[in-house]
């Protein structure tokens, strides 16, 4: 029976030292070689998107320049964040992953030039998180189905810095315990990027009104004064204010055009933007004037009208808002409002962006209240851009 283990743990040595020869002379000689066969293969996690968005809205900054949250292109401004959340997978278990980070460079400097990171909140109940929208949304976003003896699901945001100008190589990075590192395909984000915007004449002149000619005018009393309508730059609806349904038969009045257009062109190489118009009241500025218009010394910024046109788009004649610098930006709607300004051409989201090197042109009409004595040239038109 002895003789039958010694050859046994001879064969076992032979198995794992093949090279090695096990010798006695007149009994068993027997020697012992320490093996070192290492820890078992790591693979890198996996990092996979669930979801992403920039938060670019009022909850950011009270002087976000886009108070919507809505962004068309791949471009960020300073204090505006990019939320990242990720399912990160280790076959080595759940228990392998200790955490992540979301990092972006500067695009091709090589590790030199400006760069950030953030480091990524773990979601401690991901079943409850990916079943918030709808069932298994984190399943149907990455198609993996969720498995908690792997995966883990993390947070990430990621804040732009004033210090960041251009383009930039964004991704989410993931680590084990041996330090392997996973992470997402980068992202290519322009952040801070240059506006550029003109607003100049169609002839390169001031705005030219021609002479009172007669007339239709719609939303206006018999006297052809519009002061029966709710224009609040709080709650006025400037798509109601369009020609076409809200009232079938107008006034005779006396209505002047511009001569030539009003132009605002985007410039900016990336950005997308959308254009806003308002006007002030206007009133007759030589000290040798009286003026009267109907009852006051003022022309109504609300007598104007505006038409503005872009492609295929045309708003028709709509009554021109009035401008207050006071009146925060509003989402994207159709009575979507800029300090009190309608957004042009049409105010229908998301159609009417003002895309890079494309402009809108707008041309003005004036309609005069039959009791109406001054030349009215103090006042203003404005056009108030922002970034989408």
């Amino acid at each position: 029976m002895r003789r039958i283990e010694i050859i046994t743990l001879v064969s076992i040595a032979t198995l794992f030292l093949s090279n090695v020869a096990v010798m006695g002379i007149g009994g068993i000689q027997e020697s012992t070689f320490p093996i070192d066969i290492g820890q078992p293969p790591s693979d890198p996690p996996e990092v996979h998107l669930i979801e992403r968005w920039v938060d670019i809205g009022i909850d950011v900054s009270q002087e976000s320049i886009n108070p919507s949250d809505f962004r068309t292109g791949q471009y960020a401004f300073t204090g505006e964040q990019l939320y990242y959340t990720v399912l990160v997978r280790d076959m080595n278990g759940a228990d392998d992953i200790i955490g992540a980070e979301f990092a972006i460079q500067e695009d091709g400097m090589n590790g030199e030039g400006w760069s950030g990171q953030a480091l990524c909140n773990e979601i401690l109940d991901p079943e409850t998180y990916c079943d918030t929208c709808f069932t298994n949304w984190c399943d149907k976003l990455t198609n993996l189905q969720f498995n908690a003896d792997t995966d883990k699901v993390f947070d990430c945001i990621l804040t732009v810095e004033a210090g960041w100008l251009g383009d930039g190589k964004a991704k989410v990075r993931a680590y084990d315990i041996n330090m392997n590192e996973g992470e997402t395909p980068f992202e290519t984000w322009t952040v801070n990027p240059e506006l550029s915007v003109t607003v100049v004449s169609s002839d390169g002149e001031g705005l030219t009104f021609s002479g009172p000619q007669e007339g239709k005018a719609y939303l206006v009393d018999e006297d052809c004064v519009r002061d029966q309508l709710d224009l609040d730059p709080l709650t006025r609806d400037c798509a109601f204010y369009a020609y076409g349904g809200q009232q079938l038969t107008g006034e005779e009045c006396e209505v002047s055009f511009t001569k030539n257009k009003l132009l605002i062109k985007n410039n900016a190489q990336k950005v997308n933007m959308w254009a806003f118009i308002a006007g002030s009241n206007f009133y007759d500025n030589d000290p040798n004037h009286v003026a009267m218009c109907p009852n006051t010394n003022q022309l109504d910024i609300n007598q104007f009208e505006y038409r503005a046109m872009s492609g295929s788009w045309d708003s028709g004649w709509r009554v021109m808002p009035e401008y207050n610098q006071n009146i925060v930006c509003s989402g994207p709607s159709i009575w979507d409002t800029c300090r009190g300004g309608c957004r042009i051409p049409t105010g229908m989201p998301p159609l009417d962006i003002l895309t890079p090197g494309n402009q809108i042109e707008v041309q003005l009409k004036v309609v005069w209240p039959k009791t109406c004595i001054g030349t009215f040239d103090n006042g203003s038109i404005t056009a108030i851009v922002r970034a989408v």
